[in-house]
């Protein structure tokens, strides 16, 4: 399940559970964390478009519970991203749905 947040912080990381992934824009500050994943060093839009597929698809593959993605801020290339971001988010079986599937 994919969550999207307008700014994750590494105190959202801190509280948060292991079996959550937390997928920031930019590299945070900090020793790296298993849990813990970015798109780019830097941030730049470009790099993300290009490594936002790869990731996610990553993320997925590696059984976490929940994703929680930071979303860009601006216009362009970051409106673009941020669409592709809310598609995956929305395209997630409801509860209902995953437990009618299980059955």
């Amino acid at each position: 399940r994919v969550l999207l947040h307008r700014q994750l912080s590494l105190r959202q990381v801190a509280k948060g559970d292991p079996a959550e992934a937390w997928l920031f824009l930019k590299r945070p500050p900090g020793p790296a964390r298993r849990h813990l994943y970015w798109f780019d060093v830097a941030g730049t839009a470009p790099a993300i478009a290009k490594k936002l597929f790869a990731m996610l698809r990553q993320l997925d593959h590696a059984g976490y519970q929940r994703i929680h993605v930071e979303l860009m801020r601006g216009t362009g290339l970051a409106e673009a991203i941020n669409a592709r971001l809310r598609r995956a988010a929305a395209k997630q079986p409801s509860a209902k749905t995953a437990q009618a599937m299980t059955l």
